[in-house]
């Protein structure tokens, strides 16, 4: 039976963090003092709520926790082989708790980096980022020339506690020479994402500043393309699409370009990619329609392409292809404003394709009720109640609205 993820009830929240902390006086030498002695008695109550099988889980992380910095390894039997196997298969099967317990009475047979890295990879996998993150830095710290250990454990970081990820990638960044093409990369990710709350003054420091690390990052790439590893393929194309994003931010539209020619001639299907190439030529070429055709081709699960898609058509009178493209744009994740874009036009759409009024109306209400400060929307659905048989003046937004629109929305939908 396959496990859904650990518990998130707040009893089991609390002792698990109470965890966290007694791990940090521990590692400071502060396992003694009055108030870990406070801390543990805060647990005492919440722990008594929880299930027999929380009450084992937290034991067991306990005991992993206490085992940091304490690696006692032993030689490799058949039977510690079997058993690992069966850790690792348990993992396969989101099976977490088995999986974990393996471990913990077979990992001493495993070198303590690979140990720290497979419990931190099981705990990700079960939705606790934040205990996965002890464990991969534990993995990071021992074997600091593996760049994946410090990838992952940014990566859970970066769900777990934004404010620490940060100031990690900060740190990363400081001394990027000393860092491989994979870490800094990440570090740059979370900077970029980071920096989009900045007043623009702010914004365009940080990104002229990542543009130079990124730039000396790039430089590194000495492989051909068809000999990179898939993960450096993704670090390479991650960097591109930052680059690009940075300078199309900065109004450097030809760079901007560049990065995003140079990211989809390493890795062709990378829809965020393909998206962003899109936007940024969206008007001004065909193949910008193109794009964001192949990213639907490609089963693309952010709203963009589709909400492109549905204005060309609308703005070009192809009112089928708008009213079924709006349809599917509106079945995927994509926030108040833009959702009520999409029902204004499935509603004009739907009017010129001479459906019956209520159903029309009943879209404009949608859209209305999404967005209802939107002057243009308002004017629209004065238009379709005045209207009789006349033929209907829509206002249609600009491509140059649609374009800034999309272009803010698909980096949020990076960070996502």
């Amino acid at each position: 039976m396959t496990s859904t993820g650990f518990s998130t009830s707040g009893p089991y929240l609390l002792v698990l963090r109470g965890l966290h902390r007694l791990h940090a006086f521990d590692s400071q030498g502060r396992n003694e003092e009055p108030e870990a002695d406070a801390l543990r008695a805060q647990m005492e109550g919440p722990w008594h709520s929880l299930s027999e099988g929380e009450k084992k889980r937290l034991r067991g992380l306990s005991e992993d926790l206490y085992s940091i910095g304490r690696p006692h390894l032993q030689e490799l039997s058949r039977e510690a082989q079997k058993k690992l196997l069966e850790a690792l298969e348990a993992r396969k099967e989101q099976e977490w708790d088995k999986a974990l317990d393996l471990l913990r009475s077979w990992g001493k047979h495993l070198d303590p980096a690979g140990l720290a890295f497979l419990r931190g990879s099981v705990w990700s996998e079960a939705g606790d980022d934040a205990t996965a993150s002890l464990f991969l830095e534990e993995a990071a710290r021992l074997e600091p020339e593996n760049s994946n250990y410090e990838m992952m454990r940014l990566s859970t970081l970066g769900k777990s506690d934004p404010a620490a990820a940060l100031a990690k990638a900060r740190t990363i960044l400081a001394g990027d020479q000393s860092y491989s093409t994979g870490v800094v990369i990440w570090a740059a990710e979370i900077c970029f994402l980071s920096a989009r709350r900045l007043p623009e003054e702010k914004l365009q420091l940080v990104l002229k500043e990542l543009i130079s690390i990124l730039h000396r990052t790039m430089q590194k790439q000495v492989a051909p393309v068809d000999h990179l590893s898939p993960r450096e393929v993704h670090s390479y194309s991650l960097a591109a699409a930052l680059l690009g994003f940075s300078y199309d931010h900065l109004g450097e539209r030809e760079q901007a370009l560049h990065w995003y020619n140079f990211g989809l001639a390493m890795s062709p299907d990378n829809e965020n990619l393909l998206v962003a190439r899109a936007i940024l030529r969206y008007g001004a070429s065909p193949t910008a329609v193109h794009d964001f055709q192949q990213a639907l081709r490609l089963g693309s699960s952010i709203v963009w392409p589709y909400f492109f898609l549905a204005h060309h058509y609308l703005v070009n009178n192809q009112l089928s292809d708008c009213r079924r493209i709006c349809e599917q744009a509106l079945s995927l994740p994509a926030s108040n404003v833009a959702r009520s874009n999409l029902f204004e036009w499935f509603a004009i759409s739907q009017a010129e394709l001479g459906f019956p009024s209520d159903q029309v109306r009943a879209s404009f209400e949608d859209a209305l009720r999404l967005d209802p400060m939107n002057e243009r929307l308002r004017g629209n659905f004065d238009r379709f109640k005045r209207r009789a048989d006349e033929v209907v003046s829509w206002d249609k937004p600009s491509v140059s609205l649609v374009q800034a629109f999309g272009r803010a929305g698909l980096q949020v939908a990076l960070a996502a």
